[in-house]
């Protein structure tokens, strides 16, 4: 008995060919269509990292904070942090841990416009907000405040956020996608291949219609199983009643 079950992407353009009988049963993909394939299954997941969390991207970014300094970039190279570049930072999920006593703070998120309507962002002191800005090819996380001496020698700033979706850049590559989203794979690349292959309108709405069922079914599943909780933004201010 297995639960290690995977495919590669080769198999994976196999099988959503095989969907619409592109391709025979046994037959071997040429070059060409391998190569098609695997650059819309790329192009499909890197739209697919846009569409909510997924939880096996989410990250803990770890950072030292230097004196004094307001911002820094991450990045794959030549950054403060180097690491793949987050699609965001995740709300709730940021703290600064305090080694001289182990306690853990929360720091809030702010939006771009919060963090511009703050005053002096030279003003050193204890982190207690970020603003992550993902640029293009490298993130630049700006904080308030920048660190003091107490800052530099005893917090850590421990950021999750969410990565990117990892290349495809062999067939043999393996998925960043856990085992239960391969029959959503297989038929959602089917419903982005079969435009090029003269796939009858009948047949290509239910192709699309399987396609987002599986996907859906999927997006529904992949969230954390825990409770949500509502609190006042005690930033802005609350009347007591």
């Amino acid at each position: 008995m297995s639960t290690t079950f995977t495919l590669t992407p080769e198999q994976i353009v196999f099988s959503a060919l095989r969907v619409f009988n592109a391709i025979a049963l046994g037959a071997t993909l040429d070059s060409n269509t391998l190569d098609n394939g695997i650059q819309v299954l790329n192009m499909m997941l890197k739209g697919w990292q846009t569409q909510g969390f997924k939880i096996w991207t989410i990250e803990e970014l770890v950072i030292t904070p230097i004196l004094s300094q307001a911002s820094y970039t991450i990045g794959p190279s030549g950054t403060d942090i180097i690491a793949n570049k987050p699609l965001r930072l995740i709300n709730g999920l940021c703290f600064s841990r305090d080694t001289s006593s182990n306690l853990d703070r929360s720091i809030t998120v702010l939006s771009k416009n919060e963090y511009m309507l703050l005053g002096d962002k030279s003003a050193t002191g204890s982190i207690n907000s970020v603003m992550y800005d993902p640029g293009v090819s490298t993130g630049t996380v700006y904080v308030y405040n920048t660190a003091d001496n107490y800052a530099v020698a005893n917090t850590t700033l421990h950021l999750f956020s969410q990565r990117p979706i990892q290349d495809i850049n062999l067939s043999t590559d393996p998925f960043d996608f856990p085992q239960e989203w391969l029959m959503a794979l297989r038929w959602n690349l089917a419903a982005e291949l079969m435009s090029e292959y003269g796939v009858e309108m009948n047949q290509q709405q239910a192709i699309e219609m399987k396609a987002a069922k599986y996907k859906n079914e999927l997006e529904d599943w992949d969230t954390e199983h825990t409770s949500v909780y509502f609190n006042p933004d005690i930033r802005s201010g609350f009347i007591r009643m």
